[in-house]
């Protein structure tokens, strides 16, 4: 074997190996906390936003970054700005619980509200809590993994 192709193998070597390394990150990645998409459609502006995010990378946003001060009078709390979270008094706890039982729900429309031209839904479907905004000419649609809002609702709330 040439000296050319010594380099030429050990180069290919080395690629193979951080391409297999990088497929399986992603896959950890993905497999460990599923991916929460976002997608935002101004057709006035011709403006139309996918962006797919890593669970993983969302956790690290909340575990690293402090949540600003929330007003949550009427669900048991004032002005709160301690750490992370946001405390809800008694309502916390039951709120974290909820949003984990809906991993478990069967695939259904869980609120929809209609207002003339505009619509909100919250739904789960195909393992993912959807929450869809439509209004003359936007509309929003957030998917979640559902298994991942328990650990999420529980990094935010107190």
């Amino acid at each position: 074997m040439t000296r050319t192709a010594k380099i030429w193998a050990v180069l290919g070597a080395v690629a193979a190996t951080t391409l297999a390394g990088w497929l399986l990150v992603v896959t950890a990645v993905y497999a460990l906390g599923g991916l929460m998409t976002v997608r935002v459609v101004d057709r006035s502006a011709g403006f139309d936003l996918y962006l797919p995010v890593p669970m993983a990378v969302v956790d690290a946003a909340l575990a690293s970054a402090a949540i600003p001060a929330v007003y949550t009078a009427g669900l048991g709390g004032g002005l709160e700005v301690d750490g992370l979270g946001v405390d809800l008094g008694e309502v916390g706890p039951v709120l974290v619980g909820l949003l984990g039982e809906i991993d478990e729900l069967p695939d259904a429309t869980l609120v929809e509200v209609i207002d003339g031209r505009e619509r909100v839904r919250v739904s789960k479907a195909a393992g993912k809590l959807r929450i869809e905004i439509e209004e003359p000419g936007t509309s929003i649609d957030v998917a979640i993994p559902a298994r991942a809002l328990a650990r999420l609702a529980d990094r935010v709330v107190d």
